[in-house]
C-alpha cells in the first residue's frame, strides 16, 4: 500500500491536476450530450397535437355539425382526411364529398374544405360541416342526423416535427 501512495507522489501534482481536469471534462461532455437528448424529447412532447372530433348535435347549441379541435400543445397539420361511407372512401380536399351529403348541400349547411397541409393551431376548432339554422327547422336537424349515419372519418396528421398520428372516428 505504501508503494501505491509513493507512486502517486512520483506522478507529480501537475499531472494529477491534468488527469483530474480531463476526467471532469469527459463527465461534463457526457452530461451535455445527455441533456441535449432530454431537451429534444421535451421539445417534441411540448408541441404534440391531439385531434378531437366532435359531433355537435343539440337543439340548444348555436351551431350543430362536425368539427375538429386541436386539444394538444402544438399545431396539428393535416396529411390526409378521408370519409368512409358504405365501403367507399372519399377525400375531403375537393368539393365532390358534398355529393355524399346531397340533402345537406341544399339545406343551409356549410362545408369547409380541408386539404393536405391544412394547419389547426393549438386549442382551435375548425368546422367541417355546420349549420346554425337548425332552430328554424326540425328538418335541418333531422337531415344532419340522417346524413352522418354509417359514416367514418380517417385522419392522418402530424406535428411540426413531422411525427405522424392517425385517428379514426365513426358513427354507426
Amino acid at each position: 500500500m505504501e508503494q501505491e501512495v509513493s507512486c502517486l507522489y512520483k506522478l507529480g501534482s501537475d499531472l494529477i491536476v491534468a488527469i483530474s481536469s480531463a476526467f471532469i471534462a469527459l463527465i461534463a461532455l457526457f452530461v451535455a450530450i445527455w441533456q441535449g437528448f432530454v431537451t429534444r424529447k421535451h421539445n417534441r412532447l411540448s408541441v404534440r397535437p391531439r385531434l378531437q372530433v366532435n359531433y355537435m348535435i343539440s337543439r340548444q347549441g348555436d351551431t350543430i355539425g362536425l368539427n375538429f379541435k386541436n386539444s394538444g400543445t402544438g399545431p396539428l397539420i393535416i396529411n390526409s382526411l378521408k370519409i368512409i361511407r358504405d365501403g367507399k372512401e372519399y377525400e375531403f380536399n375537393d368539393s365532390s364529398y358534398k355529393n355524399l351529403f346531397s340533402q345537406m348541400a341544399i339545406n343551409s349547411f356549410s362545408f369547409n374544405l380541408i386539404s393536405k397541409g391544412f394547419v389547426i393551431p393549438e386549442n382551435e376548432t375548425k368546422w367541417l360541416i355546420s349549420t346554425n339554422k337548425h332552430k328554424e327547422s326540425e328538418f335541418i336537424f333531422k337531415t344532419l342526423e340522417d346524413s352522418l349515419n354509417n359514416f367514418s372519418l380517417e385522419v392522418i396528421y402530424s406535428s411540426i416535427y413531422n411525427e405522424k398520428f392517425s385517428s379514426t372516428w365513426s358513427i354507426k
